[in-house]
């Protein structure tokens, strides 16, 4: 294939553009927003000639976490709002943005179709590192070494996504096949394995930290996080395999072990600015309050209160009130997750008339709640650009809680509780000097008591961190069926909870662009 007629595949088949000029810009920080010209193509053929030139490449492959489609909105509204624990603010007018409560999506709409793209796009940008580290003379074997790490690290991450939320993807394993090959889907089973190779190379050549311009970039503790819960996915859907179970423990165990995490000692300062430099984040979604769209997160439009004022937040997502109501008294993450009331952004944080958020009807006449995290420096005031709270994928925490579930699925029931019960004591610390009697220490349980309470236990601690949805799929159809009749019973009102409504369905454009592709059953 030319360069010229690679360039055009890129163009036209599964709308993956090469965006190679994109990938000088984000890696620059720039704002502008570039439009390819038709004429001319700038392709990986004639473009990575020097370690600097992937370098650039491996910095672009975290652009696009910040699109309105990714984690910046659209990931929040499809899985926070399809999980048990969010519903869709009642005055929410958007059929479209409704749905995915209601677990109705369709081939078409973009709770399907986006998740598909933006996980594609992110894959061929590590295929681009991976492609072309053999064209580029490295005179540090060792920054080869991370590079290649860090893009396997990537493409594992993102497939780890795509597996979970389509069940079996077509697996590309290189740029050409990409952008010019249809493939059918591979096996769940096949596409964990490989996630779980990636994440294995990733672990042996990643560092084990960051620092300066490089922190938010993949660890050694971030590929170890993915390796968890890559194998704990195989472990609970494919394989159900003790020695499955005993990687998640090792590698859980290992980030443990590794001393370069802790548990913050306040729970809600995880959630606050400058989480980069704290001791809980392992890999998150970093934010630069006013660096720019694709540097800054936009947490309005998702959580903050319509009635708040300083540019109006949308809150599409707000607490099932069952889900707001189901955690134990005295529980300091209830009080730092959510709010009823607060003060506009052009006042001060402590100003004498907070505001009720609406609705203020029955049940809630005090005020309805809202999802606390996430609130940035400036409180809103610039609700586009002031985003500077970081969006976390991994942290210390569930490391604690991986354990957890490995130990207690290998019939240690007292490790699994000393797991849980460092989460717990945190917990207790509430602003982090407090000694709270609640959430107490558990006991060691039977495995089905002891396998409950942990996923209870994480959807306390991660609550609206994109992980309840996961967890009610992978737990299988009863599990997913109970959870929302406890938690989120207008979820069912159309008839949707049901075994095939636990996958995302393919994208209707990518079985027309690609014949070999099968649709989801129930679609």
């Amino acid at each position: 294939m030319t360069a010229l007629t690679k360039g055009i595949a890129i163009m036209k088949i599964r709308s993956m553009t090469l965006l190679l000029a994109l990938t000088v810009v984000a890696a620059a920080g720039c704002e502008d927003v570039l439009v390819e010209e038709p004429e001319s193509f700038i392709t990986s053929d004639t473009y990575y000639k020097t370690p600097g030139d992937l370098e650039a490449a491996a910095v672009a492959m975290y652009g696009l976490f910040h699109d309105w489609n990714m984690f910046k909105v659209q990931y929040h509204w499809t899985f926070e709002l399809a999980a048990d624990q969010g519903r869709f603010h009642p005055d929410e007018p958007n059929v479209e943005t409704q749905a995915p409560e209601y677990l109705n999506w369709t081939s078409t709409s973009r709770d399907a179709v986006q998740p598909w793209k933006t996980l594609y796009w992110n894959i061929l940008r590590a295929h681009q590192v991976l492609d072309n580290l053999d064209n580029v003379e490295f005179p540090d074997a060792q920054q080869r070494s991370r590079l290649e790490g860090e893009a396997k690290f990537m493409r594992a991450f993102h497939y780890f996504w795509l597996v979970r939320a389509y069940g079996g993807v077509p697996l590309y394993l290189s740029e050409d096949e990409q952008i010019s090959v249809d493939q059918p889907r591979a096996s769940e089973e096949e596409v964990l394995n490989q996630i779980i190779a990636d994440a294995e190379a990733a672990v042996a050549s990643l560092p084990e930290a960051r620092t300066g311009a490089e922190l938010g970039r993949a660890t050694r503790g971030a590929a170890l996080m993915l390796l968890a819960d890559a194998y704990r996915w195989r472990a609970n859907v494919v394989s159900m395999s003790q020695s499955d179970w005993q990687a998640v423990a090792d590698a859980a165990r290992a980030v443990i072990n590794s001393g370069v995490y802790a548990l913050e000692a306040d729970y809600a300062q995880i959630h606050a600015p400058g989480a980069q430099f704290r001791s809980e984040e392992i890999f998150s979604v970093q934010s630069i309050g006013g660096g720019g769209w694709f540097q800054s997160s936009l947490f309005g439009s998702v959580y903050w209160p319509r009635n708040l004022g300083a540019g109006g937040g949308w809150a599409v997502v707000v607490p099932t009130p069952e889900y707001y109501e189901g955690y134990i008294d005295g529980d300091y993450r209830h009080e730092a997750t959510y709010w009823t009331e607060g003060c506009p952004a052009d006042q001060p944080a402590d100003c004498e008339s907070p505001v009720a958020f609406t609705p203020t009807d029955n049940p809630y006449p005090g005020g309805y709640p809202h999802v606390k995290k996430y609130i940035p420096t400036d409180r809103g005031l610039n609700f586009w650009g002031g985003g500077d709270v970081n969006i976390p994928l991994y942290r210390f925490a569930e490391a604690y809680l991986l354990l957890a579930e490995a130990e207690n699925e290998l019939g240690n029931a007292a490790a699994a509780a000393a797991a849980i019960n460092e989460v717990r004591a945190r917990a207790r610390q509430g602003t982090g000097s407090e000694n709270r009697a609640e959430p107490a220490d558990i006991v060691a349980l039977d495995q089905a008591s002891m396998r409950d309470a942990i996923y209870q236990e994480r959807s306390w601690e991660l609550s609206y961190e994109l992980k309840r949805w996961f967890d009610l799929v992978q737990r299988g159809e009863s599990y997913f069926v109970s959870q929302f009749q406890a938690n989120d019973p207008i979820a069912g009102q159309l008839g949707n909870l049901v075994a095939s409504r636990m996958r995302l369905p393919i994208p209707a454009e990518e079985i027309q662009k690609n014949p070999a592709l099968t649709q989801n059953p129930g679609y």
